[in-house]
């Protein structure tokens, strides 16, 4: 027999909702807090790319969305969060 939804939540401690729920709004919050800073970066990662990628290696000049693309990237790649480690 199924167990009904109010079973269920019986079963659950009450944090775990909770930590569902802050780990929701913290990651809402993250992806345009991520497309901001990216739009703020491309222009810096758009200069530089150009002044140098193509003198140094020979590689075509990017576009500012190949900018922002590249600084979302090296974002993804380099930036690691550590988790919390809880006392329980």
């Amino acid at each position: 027999m199924t167990p009904s939804p109010s079973e269920i939540e019986n079963t659950i401690p009450n944090w775990a909702f909770e930590t569902l729920k802050v780990s929701t709004i913290k990651s809402l919050i993250r992806i345009p807090v991520l497309i901001l800073i990216s739009i703020l970066w491309s222009p810096l990662v758009f200069m530089l790319w150009n002044w140098l990628m193509p003198t140094m290696f020979d590689i075509q000049k990017v576009s500012w969305l190949q900018a922002i693309g590249l600084t979302i990237l090296a974002r993804l790649l380099f930036t690691y969060e550590y988790p919390v480690k809880s006392n329980g």
